[in-house]
């Protein structure tokens, strides 16, 4: 009977956390911007000092990102609200410059293909080292037809 409250609150815990942190991402998109919603992760150690794809130096302190299909030098407004032990979340944000392409990691367990790579120096701006991977938006200026 005791395995059987344990696993029962262990469950519950999971799936609480779990929705906790989706419905936190209730985002409204800004005026003129595109957004998107999924898994945020950073990179760097492994990656500093080499050549990014567009060309410049890697440097993990920096305040850049790696995106799969955004334009080089696009600029992304990372916004996450982490939640907090209370039940509410705090905002954390950065901005980041697309320097590199990426990331290329799909989790079924993060339900979506991770959308950004962060920087090591933007992650610190995030306060997300501990997390890791985390569930963040971007958004970006919407393209002038």
């Amino acid at each position: 009977m005791n395995r059987l409250v344990i696993v029962l609150v262990v469950l519950f815990g999971l799936c609480g956390g779990v929705g906790a942190e989706r419905a936190s991402m209730d985002y409204d998109t800004p005026e003129g911007m595109e957004c998107d919603v999924g898994p945020v992760s950073w990179y760097g150690p492994k990656y500093h000092g080499r050549r990014t794809a567009n060309g410049e130096r890697y440097d993990q302190w920096g305040i850049t990102a790696a995106h799969r299909t955004l334009p080089f030098n696009t600029m992304v407004h990372v916004l996450w609200r982490r939640p907090t032990e209370d039940g509410s979340y705090e905002e954390r944000t950065v901005t980041v410059r697309i320097n590199d392409r990426g990331p290329y990691i799909c989790r079924k367990s993060e339900g979506k293909c991770r959308i950004l790579d962060l920087s090591r120096g933007a992650a610190k701006e995030l306060d997300m080292f501990k997390e890791g991977v985390i569930i963040a938006r971007i958004c970006w200026e919407k393209k002038k037809d």
